[in-house]
């Protein structure tokens, strides 16, 4: 399965997939986030095995890495971060 991470600045949304059907997806506000919460969610937990990748989008920098190495301590999976390409 692949999670995918979108890292807001205002909250963090988070999707897992299989294949191109999704599984689950949920919010988290930034305000209320604590260091592991967002990806200990109960509901979240009994897919843990199942995932195998992660893809990271982000406009906030800081929070990349935190959430790489709560991808990295849970999961052990590969870690792909999306950057900005386009010049505006």
């Amino acid at each position: 399965m692949n999670l995918a991470i979108d890292i807001g600045n205002t909250a963090v949304t988070v999707g897992l997939f299989k294949g191109q059907e999704l599984c689950l997806s949920f919010s988290i506000n930034m305000l209320d986030r604590k260091k592991g919460a967002l990806l200990k969610k109960k509901d979240f937990k009994r897919y843990y095995k199942d995932i195998t990748s992660c893809v990271v989008c982000s406009v906030v920098p800081r929070m990349t890495g935190v959430i790489k190495k709560e991808v990295k301590a849970l999961f052990g999976c590969s870690f792909l971060r999306l950057e900005k390409i386009f010049r505006y």
